[in-house]
């Protein structure tokens, strides 16, 4: 199995990565998200596991990223949910089975 390099990525790293995304010097101190002034704006680790590791990063403010660990929480729990439906359906529909 290859190792992935991005495993132990640090948030300077991803900003080198994805300068495209990060505040110009003009733009530093407004959230690219919610576009108000804030002192808290930094890159972050989201909870996302995308194969490309920079799309796991974000810069935004601590608002912001409140809002977006909610959002990234209630599709984690979803899927989880749909897992665990799937696979108790399996499991009924393998003990139906055994019954005849």
């Amino acid at each position: 199995m290859q190792e992935n390099v991005f495993d132990e990525m640090t948030c300077e790293q991803a900003m080198l990565l994805i300068d495209k995304r990060t505040p110009t010097e003009k733009e530093k101190g407004f959230c690219p998200v919610c576009g108000e002034y804030k002192t808290t704006i930094q890159c972050r680790r989201q909870n996302t596991t995308y194969i490309d590791e920079i799309y796991n990063f974000v810069i935004m403010c601590d608002e912001c990223f409140e809002d977006n660990e909610a959002y990234w929480k209630e599709r984690w729990d979803e899927l989880y949910c749909e897992i665990h439906a799937g696979i108790a359906a399996g499991n009924l529909a393998e003990r139906t089975m055994k019954r005849r």
